[in-house]
This record gives C-alpha cells, structure tokens and sequence, in this order.
C-alpha cells in the first residue's frame, strides 16, 4: 500500500494517508474536524481547504461548480473531492466556535416547583459484608456482596468487578450497591444512597444539551451545551446518515461519527461546579450510569390531588 504525507494547518499534523484517498476522509479518519455539511457529496463550500505547499492536483467538475474560478485559481479545493496522490499541505478552515451561537439550555429558577415526577428506576442500598480473616475463608468478594443482596454472578455488571476489592476494604466491608431491576451498576465504598445522579442530554442537530439531575428530587443540579460535533459531518440528518451508511464511507464515517458524539458525551459526566455535594460522591454517582446499562429515563406528569 502506498503511501503519501498529508499535513494539515494550523494544526500543523502530518498523516500518511493511502494514496487516492479524499482530505476529508483522511482527516476525519485521524480526528481532525474539517466541516461537511453536505455529508462529503460535493455540494455545498464547508470543506474547502487551500493548497499551500505541493502540486495543485487538478480541479474537479464539483470544485469548479461550487467554488468558481477565482477560488479554484488560488489554489482553493473541496476536501471531500480532491484525491491525495502527492505530499502536500493544506490549511484547513477553522471548527465552528460555540461562543458564536446562542444555545438555549433548561435551566430553571431557583425554589420553582418540579413539573414531573422521575421514575428513573435506580436503586441504592448500603450493605455491610464480611471480610475474610482466616486463611480458610474462600468466599470470593463477589459472593459475599450477592449473599447480601441477593443476585446471581450474571447480574453484576463487567465495570463494577474492577473497583469491588477497593471498595470493600475503604471502610471495612461497608458498601453501597446501585441496581438497576436486578442488574448491578456499580458497587461504592461506604454509604452513599443519599447521592443518586442522572445526566439527561438532549441530542438536537445542531446542538447538545445534558443537564445533570438529582433523581429522588428531580433537582437540576448543573448543565452544560454545546454545539453538536457530528455537524462535521453534514448539516443535517439526511446528510449524516448518507454518509454513515454509503458503502464507500462507512468505516471511516459511521465509526467516527459515533466515537465523537461519545467523546462529546463524555466529557459532560463531571461534578456540578457549585454543588453543595461531595464532587468526589458526584464523580461516583456520574459513572454510576452505564450507556449500555440503562435505559432513558421515564418522566411522568405528577399526580393532581
């Protein structure tokens, strides 16, 4: 397989990329952000990039009906069309910035009434076990902390098995277990039923709002906006989901699209800045909530009386 270098400004990143491959592909491949709104189909400007060092590949018919021929004439091409099959340098324009945008988010003033009651179906109980002393005691950890809660080694989730030993030893045997039905999220060192944390977060197609509650209160404890980072790419579902499933792109753009939304997603499961709570008790609370373990949380009106 051949390969050419691709630099990229002003990140000032060079990538070896196989030879015939699109910038856009490129670079969305090594996470650079380059905008399409159009999803790569060379209809629309978003992705154009200026060829500042290395041989101007010639102009395609989509870079000479969308950019015209100043642009093209100044070394300007779409990244989605132009093919890399020598070492060049490209400047690539800048992400959208969020400060340019008004997001609205959900806050809510002070002392109002909470419109709807959270059926977040999420469990905490504190258990005490005991740990072995003696060298003869072969009960494994695992098995102690489901003699007490009642459960079978399949209802406990992968990521709570890598802090149980932890756990168990910080405050002698004393743990808190969160459940969701009869699957086991997570397993606290010490008593922390009182901390029980939700992050909801409205996926929109322009914009991302999470919003971190408190689930037996439904109190908005902080939240957080942004711009959606899948505009990259395309402007609109029609245009992501286009490219996410051409058969040409798929690897390169489903894959990417998902990890950066995830990427996004995560960054939002922090403490509240602010809060009255124990950032560190927040922290646990956050990680709490699995993506693959629990469901949307239901929200029902409250009961008239």
């Amino acid at each position: 397989m051949t390969t050419v270098a691709l630099t990229l400004l002003p990140a000032g990143r060079t990538l070896h990329v196989e030879a015939g491959s699109s910038i856009l592909k490129a670079a969305h491949a090594a996470g650079v952000d380059i905008e399409a709104t159009c999803g790569g189909r060379g209809r629309c400007t978003s992705c154009r990039v200026k060829l500042v060092a290395g041989a101007i590949p010639p102009p395609t018919i989509m870079d000479e009906v969308q950019l015209g021929d100043a642009l093209v004439r100044e070394g300007y091409r779409l990244s989605c069309q132009c093919r890399v099959s020598d070492a060049i340098t490209v400047q690539v324009s800048p992400p959208m910035d969020d400060r340019t945008f008004q997001i609205l988010g959900g806050e809510r003033p002070e002392g109002a009434p909470v419109p709807v009651r959270i059926e977040a179906g999420i469990a905490k109980a504190v258990v005490r076990v005991t740990l072995p002393a003696e060298e003869h005691h072969q009960t494994s950890d695992l098995e102690a902390v489901l003699e007490a809660v009642g459960g079978t080694p399949e209802d406990c989730a992968p990521e709570a098995l890598k802090t149980l030993p932890a756990a168990l030893r910080a405050h002698g045997g004393e743990v808190t277990v969160a459940t969701f039905g009869s699957r086991i999220l997570s397993i606290e060192a010490g008593d922390t039923h009182l901390h029980k944390f939700g992050l909801a977060i409205d996926i929109g197609t322009t914009s991302v709002v999470s919003t971190l509650l408190e689930l037996e209160s439904g109190e908005q404890m902080a939240s957080a906006s942004s711009l959606n980072p899948q505009a990259v790419f395309g402007g609109d579902l029609m245009s992501r989901s286009t490219r996410a499933t051409c058969a040409s792109s798929r690897r390169a753009s489903s894959g990417s699209s998902t990890s950066t939304w995830r990427r996004s997603c995560g960054t939002r499961a922090c403490p509240p800045s602010g809060s009255t709570r124990s950032p560190s008790s927040a922290t646990r609370a956050c990680t709490t909530c699995s993506w693959a373990s629990i469901p949307p949380i239901s929200a029902s009106p409250p009961t008239r009386r």
